[in-house]
């Protein structure tokens, strides 16, 4: 994974937070296609955890990332740039 890359993916999991595994959504590692078939056929075979994770999912979002939030966000990644 090239520099940037992963200088992205380490600040988006940090300053985000956008997903939070089993709680808002499920996480795979990068480049790992059976994780992630494995984790689609899960949600494809689990309705109520569909659910779950898709309404936990929208309340943060309505809690955590306002525009304000986000832009704020961008700015200290280029800072550090």
């Amino acid at each position: 994974m090239p520099k940037l890359s992963r200088k992205l993916h380490a600040i988006a999991k940090q300053r985000l937070g956008a997903i939070q595994a089993g709680q808002t959504g499920l996480l795979v590692p990068v480049q790992d296609e059976v994780a992630l078939a494995e984790a689609i056929q899960r949600l494809a075979a689990d309705l109520e955890l569909r659910s779950r994770l898709g309404q936990n999912a929208r309340k943060r979002v309505e809690q955590k990332f306002s525009r304000e939030k986000v832009l704020e966000s961008l700015l200290e990644f280029y800072r550090q740039l």
